[in-house]
């Protein structure tokens, strides 16, 4: 059957097409992994943006009250701005009030949101070992700690695999700010499954089928003059 030539000069268009934005998009493998920038950060809001009493999530509740530059938020106006997160004239409750007074961006729904991921993205980072990954989420003394633990497994010629099953739950156990640094320690409950194998593939640690309760109590630490809106691991500890 003859080819018609109109036919043809289509199809090579097509094609020429479908190439160039091969080669300008490329193509998904599944295996691309989106680095944790700005994990700690609320989504703005479209709009002027306008700061007020602080709402029970950490947020603002009246849009009509517009913050001037430098001005303190009134957050110690409203006895059930931490619902939720903190008990009303608690020294955790007073720590939020401090940073929030620092910071006015600071609200502790996000943060606590953005703790959870960071979490998940340090314990899996650990886990494979991809140091880049923990110099962005680690404080300098905390990621050395790390990196010696992962270079040792390496030494041995061992592989460790995590897998999340649950986070169960995030508490903010402490507040403060010292000086310009605001410190916000969170105890994290989840349930993980962890294995360790040798070089050979023998199984030395944990298991491919043993789901781990794991209670951690993390101290995350930030300068509340900076731009940066991540805050990174400076302590860490097992809970009880």
């Amino acid at each position: 059957m003859p080819i018609d030539p109109l036919t043809l000069a289509f199809a090579l268009v097509a094609i020429v097409v479908i190439w160039r934005l091969r080669s300008v998009l490329g193509e998904r493998t599944g295996n691309e992994r989106t680095p944790p920038r700005d994990i700690f950060q609320s989504k703005p809001q479209p709009g002027p943006q306008r700061a007020d009493p602080v709402a029970p999530n950490g947020g603002f509740a009246d849009r009509n009250v517009i913050r001037l530059p430098g001005a303190t938020p009134a957050a110690n106006s409203d006895p059930d701005r931490w619902r939720g997160i903190a008990e009303p004239s608690s020294p955790v409750a007073a720590g939020l009030d401090a940073i929030a007074a620092a910071d006015p961006t600071f609200s502790a729904g996000p943060f606590l949101d953005g703790a959870k991921t960071a979490y998940e993205a340090i314990v899996t980072a650990f886990s494979s070992g991809e140091r880049k990954m923990l110099q962005s989420l680690l404080a300098r003394d905390v990621y050395d700690g790390f990196a010696a633990a992962i270079a040792e497994r390496e030494k041995q010629g061992h592989k460790l695999t995590t897998t999340f099953v649950s986070m169960d739950d995030a508490t903010i156990e402490g507040a403060a700010l010292e000086g310009r640094t605001a410190r916000i320690t969170v105890r994290f409950r989840s349930k993980q499954i962890s294995a360790t194998h040798d070089a050979n593939g023998k199984l030395v640690e944990g298991g491919p089928d043993r789901v781990v309760e794991m209670n951690d109590v993390w101290t995350f630490a930030r300068e509340v003059t900076s731009r940066d809106p991540n805050w990174k691991l400076v302590a860490t500890q097992a809970g009880h």
